[in-house]
C-alpha cells in the first residue's frame, strides 16, 4: 500500500488510542483469522489488528486481484520536535496525527456495518 500524496499537516497532538473503538479494530485477529475475514469481501475491505511484531500494528486489506495483503502501522512517540510523532505505514515517510487520518489516505474502503461482523471492539456496535 502506498500513502496518498501528502496533505497539510495537522497541528493536532497524536491519537494512539481512538482505533480500539472503531470497527476496523480487531485485535484478537491473527494473519490467518485476517485472511478468511477478508477473503469474501470486496476490493479495499480492511481490518486493523495486532501485529506478531512488538510495537506495531497491521492493516490487511483485500487488494484488486483478491490476495490479501498486510502492512506495518507504526506509532511515532516523539520526545522532541525534530523526532517524528504520529502514525505511519511500512516505510513511509509521511506521518499522520491519528491512524483514521493514515487510513482514509490509503486505498482501502470501509466496509459497511453489515460486512463488518461481530467482536470489532466498539462499545457502541
Amino acid at each position: 500500500l502506498a500513502a496518498a500524496p501528502p496533505a497539510a499537516a495537522a497541528d493536532t497532538a497524536p491519537d494512539f488510542t481512538s482505533h480500539t473503538t472503531r470497527h476496523y479494530w480487531r485485535p484478537q485477529l491473527d494473519r490467518r483469522g485476517a485472511e478468511l475475514l477478508l477473503a469474501p469481501l470486496p476490493k479495499g475491505a480492511f481490518v486493523v489488528r495486532s501485529s506478531s511484531q512488538p510495537g506495531v500494528l497491521c492493516v490487511s486489506h483485500k487488494e484488486g486481484n483478491g490476495a490479501i495483503g498486510h502492512g506495518i502501522l507504526h506509532q511515532w512517540h516523539g520526545r522532541s520536535p525534530m523526532e517524528r510523532c504520529g502514525w505511519s505505514i511500512e516505510s513511509e515517510p509521511r506521518t499522520y496525527a491519528s491512524l483514521d487520518l493514515l487510513l482514509q489516505s490509503l486505498p482501502l474502503r470501509w466496509p459497511p456495518a453489515d460486512e463488518r461482523g461481530s467482536g470489532s471492539g466498539s462499545s457502541g456496535g
